[in-house]
């Protein structure tokens, strides 16, 4: 195992990660919301042609 140097790599990969996680996070609810928009759409549209 590699020593850290006082535990300041540890706390900048901490960092670097929570930061990446975030990013992700923000960029999933915005994939997502496009995601639920596509599907409720596509079935209303399935629902009208059925009608």
């Amino acid at each position: 195992l590699w020593k850290l140097q006082k535990g300041s790599n540890l706390n900048l990969l901490v960092r670097h990660l929570s930061f990446c996680c975030s990013e992700f996070k923000s960029h999933l609810r915005i994939i997502v919301g496009a995601i639920k928009f596509l599907f409720n759409f596509l079935v209303h549209r399935n629902a009208k042609v059925r009608e």
